[in-house]
């Protein structure tokens, strides 16, 4: 399979540049409490037994991230009467990047009768997660499938396809834009290599493969070499890098001269972000796991608002934000009695779920094809692109979502 697990080369990247910090937390403890049980809009607060929620997350610098979106959803819910009556809580335990760390993460949340299902884990340790999850028929919920055991486990449900994303980021710049002449920096870590061989079987519909594959070493002092050969003839740059090096990657390309179209991931990179740290944001595009328009993004954003004050709205807040709304589509159909079996049960019967302007519709009854089938579990292999302009991002082609496999037509 072509790139099975690139998305853990960004992770990685992030690791290591935060080694220090992570080292300082690997002496405490990694679980602690999202958002309590808010008060119901009505006056009324929901009054059944919880319904509680693990969240398992490497210590990668986007932990806030994570737990923003996931927390704004789970007040949204609670300040509407729970699911079903049961008030809502989310515990999120932290791996600090420790394989061992994370199964014990998992068995903890499988050990709790009261836990129903995992929710928006963004772990890259699916190998040391997935079989304890599966052994007790509990499901993760809007996981950030991040390695080929979340790829293919039948407990994962994950809402959009981050890691894939970069590829989509590819078709976009040949689609929409019609550029040919496209390269690609990335982190020079081994899971990184697989990355340029997934961009071009994404592009081979086009008939147009990458110009220059540039790989970065985590701890190279100066980028300009690297930021003037990926931008050496080409027309777009596909910046596929931790926050941090996407910033730091486009200022240096300016202040080089470089004028190619610079398209970062919009699962580190928003609006606010790109304002305040990007200082020339000409020919910047924002390419994005989940989309910005609609009801669903109406009414993320109103939650975001309301139950955060989380300024950052990238794609890694949509995911926990989205992650909820599948949840609490499941439970739905179960009235009050929200068990594990329950939540498995209605997760794999639904054929048409979507949140819409966020989400193209998905069907968690029929495992992905694409890629050989070896990214079963992969539901939506779509993107979205934004260009920056005056302060937002601009939907390209209106905000419709883009098919990162589904060729020329």
């Amino acid at each position: 399979m072509r790139g099975r697990s690139w998305g853990n080369s960004l992770r990685l990247g992030a690791a290591v540049a935060g080694a220090a910090l992570v080292a300082a937390a690997c002496s405490s403890s990694g679980t602690h409490s999202g958002s309590s049980p808010t008060s119901a809009a009505s006056g009324k607060a929901p009054t059944g037994t919880p319904v509680n929620l693990v969240s398992i997350n490497d210590d990668t610098g986007t932990l806030a991230d994570d737990e923003a979106g996931t927390n704004a959803a789970v007040a949204s819910l609670n300040a509407a009467g729970g699911l079903g009556g049961h008030p809502v809580h989310v515990t999120f335990c932290t791996t600090t990047n420790d394989p061992n760390k994370a199964a014990v993460c998992a068995r903890n949340a499988v050990s709790d009768s009261s836990v129903v299902a995992t929710i928006d884990s963004d772990t890259s340790f699916g190998t040391q997660i997935d079989p304890i999850l599966q052994a007790a028929n509990m499901t993760s919920i809007g996981v950030h499938a991040l390695g080929s055991a979340d790829l293919t486990s039948p407990v994962s449900f994950p809402v959009v396809g981050n890691d894939f994303s970069q590829a989509g980021a590819a078709v976009v710049a040949a689609k929409l834009l019609n550029f040919t002449k496209i390269s690609v920096f990335y982190p020079d870590v081994p899971a990184g290599a697989a990355l340029p061989p997934l961009i071009n079987g994404a592009l081979q519909p086009y008939k147009v493969s990458l110009l220059h594959s540039v790989a970065v070493p985590l701890t190279a002092p100066d980028l300009s070499s690297y930021v003037t050969t990926a931008c050496s003839g080409s027309q777009a740059v596909i910046v596929a890098e931790v926050r941090a090096t996407v910033i730091k990657v486009v200022n240096t390309a300016r202040q080089l001269g470089c004028s190619a179209a610079m398209l970062v991931p919009g699962d580190v990179i928003d609006a606010q972000t790109i304002q305040s740290q990007i200082t020339s944001t000409d020919n910047l595009y924002v390419i994005s796991s989940s989309g910005q328009t609609g009801s669903g993004y109406s009414q993320y954003t109103s939650d975001m608002q309301k139950y955060s004050s989380y300024a950052i709205r990238d794609g890694n807040v949509a995911q926990g934000w989205l992650a909820v709304q599948l949840l609490k589509s499941a439970a739905s159909s179960l009235g009050g009695n929200i068990t594990r079996a329950g939540v498995t049960q209605a997760l794999d019967s639904m054929s048409s779920w979507s949140v819409p302007g966020m989400t193209p519709t998905l069907d968690f009854t029929k495992p992905q094809t694409a890629e050989g089938g070896n990214i079963s579990r992969e539901f939506n292999l779509t993107v979205t692109a934004s260009q920056y302009s005056n302060g937002k991002l601009q939907p390209l082609n209106g905000g419709a979502f883009v098919d990162i496999f589904g060729g020329s037509s």
